[in-house]
């Protein structure tokens, strides 16, 4: 397994040629995503080559349940793949879109869910997220992960069992994130082990689980959570990393760890060198 930072841990005005250089410097095998880099292919590539750095993947989120949205969401799609295939992305990560009263009240649902997609919104959206994965497959080469992202249509274990049930498994795969799997009441741990088979693509991403607790709690919104550093760096939280290595070592899986953090308040060097360090250790590197 090899492991990538995601450059959301550094503040919006950091460059991603800076970020290249400190994720090289640290240790890291690759990038996700090209942030200032988007649409200029071969600056990316160099600024990758200069500092022996891979693209893990590229990141495309859309709102696949919409009729009137499918032709202006696949072009985009189509611009995105183009551009992160000819970077050299190992992947592409889809998600899907929410809204915002679902934003606001991600992780917080005692009774279950009741504002998400229709039978025929989730039947269009499953149609449109297997057409998504041909295109990124035989027009770019490109293996497709989906991510369950707190906030979003495909959030809660009943939302994403779904949309495992009425996807292609062959071309679908799951971009398995620990963090936005604890925030929305799913077990990691149980969630790597039962579809290790599935998983295409590891998000690493730790939970201060003090910082949760205080959010449910107050019904505060996942803003606010992510802004009190409730995720935190890798192996400082919750999550039982050593369980998920286990999980995916006995599956024999091979892909990208991404280490994932929102926000720092202290250096994010410091803190992508410190979530490294653990998750080296872990996978036993």
């Amino acid at each position: 397994m090899r492991i990538a930072i995601s450059p959301i841990l550094w503040p919006a005005e950091v460059s991603l040629a800076d970020i290249a250089e400190i994720a090289a410097d640290l240790g890291y095998a690759g990038l996700e995503g090209a942030r200032d880099y988007l649409g200029e292919v071969q600056k990316l590539r160099g600024l990758l080559a200069e500092h022996g750095l891979a693209l893990a993947a590229g990141y495309f989120a859309a709102n696949w349940f919409d009729a009137d949205f499918r032709q202006p969401e696949f072009t985009s799609l189509r611009r995105s793949a183009e551009f992160y295939a000819a970077a050299g992305a190992e992947n592409i990560v889809l998600a899907s879109s929410g809204s915002p009263r679902r934003l606001a009240t991600a992780g917080f649902f005692p009774n279950g869910r009741h504002d998400g997609l229709t039978d025929y919104q989730w039947g269009y959206f499953c149609e449109s997220l297997n057409l998504a994965a041909d295109i990124c497959r035989d027009e770019f080469d490109l293996p497709v992960a989906f991510k369950q992202h707190a906030g979003s249509y495909v959030e809660t274990a009943e939302e994403v069992e779904r949309m495992m049930a009425d996807t292609n498994p062959e071309t679908i795969r799951l971009a398995a994130d620990s963090g936005h799997l604890f925030y929305a009441g799913i077990d990691p741990t149980e969630f790597f082990e039962r579809n290790i088979d599935r998983i295409g693509y590891v998000h690493f991403r730790d939970v201060e689980v003090d910082v949760f607790d205080q959010t449910m709690a107050a019904e505060a919104e996942f803003r606010e959570f992510v802004e009190a550093e409730g995720f935190s760096e890798i192996g400082s939280g919750g999550i039982d990393f050593d369980a998920l290595v286990e999980a995916l070592q006995s599956g024999d899986y091979e892909g990208w760890v991404t280490l994932t953090q929102d926000y720092s308040s202290r250096d994010a060097a410091v803190a992508a060198g410190n979530s490294l360090g653990y998750a080296t250790s872990a996978l036993g590197d």
